[in-house]
C-alpha cells in the first residue's frame, strides 16, 4: 500500500504472526483494499514466476540466488492469499 510519512508503526499490521514479517497492511483497511492489495501481491507473484520462465540462464544461476526469487514467490503468494481471506472476513462483517 502507498505510505505517507504521517503513517505511525502502529498503523500497520502484519496479516501472519508465524512468519518474519516482510508485507504488512493499514490496520483500518477495509474489504476492498484488502482485495486489491491480494491483486497486487497475485500479480507481482505473476510477474516474477512469468521473468523467471523467460530467462535463459535459469540453470545457471546459482542456488542461493534461486532459493530466493522462489522464497519471494511464495512470500507474494502467501501474503495474497492471506489478504484475500482477510477480505472475506471484512465482507462478511460489513467492512
Amino acid at each position: 500500500m502507498n505510505s505517507h510519512t504521517s503513517d505511525s508503526p502502529q498503523t500497520y499490521r502484519p496479516l501472519q504472526a508465524d512468519d518474519a514479517v516482510a508485507l504488512c497492511i493499514r490496520r483500518d483497511a477495509n474489504g476492498l483494499a484488502l482485495f486489491e492489495e491480494a491483486e497486487r501481491r497475485q500479480g507481482a507473484a505473476q510477474q516474477l514466476a512469468n521473468t523467471l520462465g523467460c530467462l535463459d540462464g535459469l540453470g545457471s544461476m546459482a542456488e542461493a540466488q534461486l532459493q530466493g526469487c522462489f522464497l519471494a514467490l511464495r512470500l507474494l503468494l502467501d501474503d495474497a492469499s492471506a489478504l484475500y481471506a482477510a477480505a472475506r472476513t471484512a465482507q462478511r462483517q460489513g467492512h
